[in-house]
C-alpha cells in the first residue's frame, strides 16, 4: 500500500500539533515521542524513503524544541548527547522503513509494468492467433475446396489415373482407369498394384507382360526415372483388348524423396483402330498397284507387242514401197523399245520368272549402261525365294533408292547387296555420291510432294520389316532394310479391339 507523502507528512505534522496542542492546554501526553516515533514509521512505510526523512527532521526539530523548552522525557532534555541520539534514531528508522517501502514500491511499478507489457502482449498474440485462426480457416477451406476440384476432374477426366505408394498398395484410382482396366466403377477388391495386374493382362508394346514389381513403375520407384511416352496394351477384365499410352513416373516429397509412382493412361483405341484400318488399306493398295502394274506390263509386252510384230511382218510383204516401209520399221522398233521398257518399269518378268535376285541385276545393268555408273549386286549364293509381296517391296526399295542416287547424288558407284538373317531378308544399298542433310531433305520433300522415302518405310513397315537410311553431306548414303522372308502383318493389324 502507498500513501501521498503528503497525507503521511501531514499525520506527523497533525500527531506533533495535537501533542503540544495538549500539552500548553495542560493535558499532556504520557508518552508523546512514542506517538511521534510511531507516525515517523507510518510515513516512512507507506509514503518511502523522502517522505520519512522529511517527517523525521520535523520530528528532531520538535525534540529540540522541546529540550530548549524543557518539557519531554528526561533522556532527551538531559542534553545534546541525548538530541543527537533521538535524532539518530529517527533517521534511522525512517530511512531503513523507507528504503524497505521504496524497494517494494519499484518492485510493485516493476510488475506492474511487466503485467502492463505481459497484457499488450497478449492481446497482440490473441490478435495474432486470432488472425492465423481466420487465415487457417480461410486456408482450410480454399484447399477443401481445390480438393473437390481436384476429385471432381480426377472422377470426370478420360485419363485414366493410379496413385500407388512405396509398398506398391493403390492409393487412388479414378473411374476411367477403372474402366480402362475393365473393372467397373464400383468394383473392389483390388488394394494393390499386384492385385490390379492380377485381374487383367497388363502387357507393354513389346507384348512382354509387366512384372508385378518391374517394368517402368519398378523403375520409377527405385530410381526416380519417368517414361513420358509409355505404350501398353491391357487386356482388361471386361474381356476387352484396350491400347494406351501415358506417363509413368515417380512422385516426390517435399524434400524430394520417392514416396510413390503415378501411371497416367491415355486410351488409343481408336487410334489403334484407325491405323489396323490404315494399314490394312495401304497393304491393299500397294498390291493393287502392283496388280495393275503387272497386267499393264503383260498387256503391253504381250497384246501391243506382238501387234507391232505383226504390222513389221505385212511391212515387209511385197507390194509396200520400199523407202516408207524403213521408216515405218524403224518406228515401230523405237515403238517396242519404249513399251519393253515401260514394261520392264512398271512390273520386270524377271522378278515373277527367275526371282528378286535376278530382277535386281537386271535393273542394275540397264541403270548402269543408261547413265554409265557401275551398279553391281552383291548376293548370298543359297539366298531363299522371298514370298511375292516381300520380293516386290525389296525390289521397289532398290529402285526408289538406286533412282534418287542417280538423280540427286550424282553417284560413280551403287552396290546392293541382299543376304539373310535368321528368317529375315536383308537389303543394303549404298552409293559414293554427296550425301544430304536428311532432316532438311525429308521437309523439302514433304513440302514439294516428294514422298520416296517415306513410302520406302511405308512399305516395309506395312510387311513387318524396318528401313533405316545413314547419309551424311559429301560421304554417300546407305539405305538398309530387313524384311521378313514370310508375310507378317504390323502388330497395329494383329490386334483386335472393340469398336468404340
Amino acid at each position: 500500500m502507498h500513501l501521498p507523502p503528503a497525507l503521511s507528512v501531514g499525520l506527523v505534522v497533525a500527531t506533533i500539533a495535537a501533542i503540544e496542542g495538549l500539552r500548553l492546554a495542560g493535558w499532556p501526553v504520557a508518552a508523546p515521542f512514542a506517538l511521534i516515533y510511531t507516525a515517523l514509521a507510518f510515513a516512512a512505510s507507506f509514503s518511502g524513503r523522502r517522505a520519512g526523512l522529511l517527517a523525521a527532521l520535523l520530528a528532531t526539530l520538535y525534540a529540540g524544541w522541546s529540550v530548549r523548552t524543557g518539557f519531554g522525557p528526561e533522556t532527551l532534555t538531559g542534553g545534546p548527547l541525548q538530541l543527537a541520539l533521538a535524532a539518530t534514531i529517527a533517521f534511522t528508522v525512517c530511512g531503513v522503513l523507507g528504503y524497505e517501502h521504496d524497494v517494494r514500491a519499484r518492485l510493485v511499478r516493476q510488475l506492474r509494468s511487466r503485467e502492463r507489457r505481459l497484457l499488450r502482449r497478449q492481446r497482440r498474440l490473441y490478435g495474432s492467433v486470432a488472425e492465423t485462426s481466420a487465415r487457417l480457416q480461410e486456408t482450410r477451406g480454399e484447399l477443401t475446396d481445390t480438393r473437390y476440384l481436384l476429385e471432381q476432374a480426377l472422377a470426370r477426366a478420360p485419363i485414366g489415373v493410379v496413385v500407388i505408394d512405396r509398398e506398391w498398395r493403390l492409393l487412388l484410382v479414378n473411374p476411367a482407369a477403372r474402366l480402362q482396366f475393365g473393372l467397373g466403377p464400383d468394383s473392389t477388391g483390388c488394394h494393390t498394384w499386384q492385385d490390379l495386374l492380377g485381374a487383367v493382362d497388363f502387357r507393354g508394346a513389346d507384348g512382354e507382360r509387366l512384372p508385378p514389381t518391374g517394368g517402368p513403375p519398378g523403375d520409377a520407384l527405385a530410381a526416380g526415372a519417368s517414361c513420358e511416352d509409355y505404350e501398353c496394351r491391357i487386356d482388361g477384365a471386361d474381356g476387352v483388348s484396350r491400347w494406351f499410352s501415358g506417363y509413368v513416373g515417380p512422385t516426390l516429397t517435399r524434400d524430394g524423396g520417392i514416396s510413390g509412382v503415378v501411371v497416367m493412361l491415355v486410351d488409343q483405341t481408336r487410334r489403334m483402330r484407325t491405323t489396323r484400318a490404315l494399314a490394312r488399306l495401304t497393304r491393299l493398295l500397294f498390291r493393287v498397284r502392283e496388280e495393275e502394274r503387272g497386267m499393264l506390263a503383260r498387256e503391253l509386252h504381250e497384246e501391243i507387242g506382238q501387234s507391232l510384230a505383226a504390222i513389221k511382218f505385212a511391212l515387209h510383204s511385197d507390194g509396200v514401197e520400199e523407202g516408207r516401209v524403213a521408216g515405218s520399221l524403224a518406228k515401230i522398233d523405237d515403238l517396242t523399245s519404249t513399251i519393253r521398257q515401260l514394261s520392264l518399269e512398271l512390273r520386270p518378268p524377271a522378278l515373277d520368272d527367275f526371282g528378286l535376285a535376278t530382277a535386281i541385276r537386271a535393273e542394275l545393268e540397264r541403270l548402269g549402261a543408261e547413265h554409265g555408273v557401275d551398279c553391281r549386286l552383291h548376293s548370298d549364293e543359297n539366298l531363299p525365294a522371298a514370298p511375292g509381296e516381300i520380293a516386290t517391296v525389296a525390289y521397289r526399295i532398290v529402285q526408289e533408292a538406286v533412282g534418287n542416287a542417280l538423280e540427286h547424288a550424282n553417284a560413280a558407284a551403287i552396290t546392293v547387296r541382299l543376304g539373310t538373317a535368321g528368317d529375315e531378308l536383308l537389303l543394303e544399298i549404298r552409293d559414293d555420291g554427296s550425301g544430304f542433310d536428311l532432316e532438311a531433305a525429308e521437309l523439302r520433300a514433304a513440302a514439294a510432294g516428294q514422298l520416296g522415302l517415306l513410302f520406302m518405310r511405308e512399305r516395309a513397315r506395312q510387311y513387318g520389316g524396318s528401313l533405316k537410311l545413314e547419309t551424311r553431306a559429301g560421304l554417300g548414303t546407305t539405305v538398309s532394310a530387313r524384311l521378313p522372308l514370310e508375310t507378317r502383318t504390323t502388330d497395329a493389324e494383329n490386334e483386335t479391339g472393340p469398336d468404340r
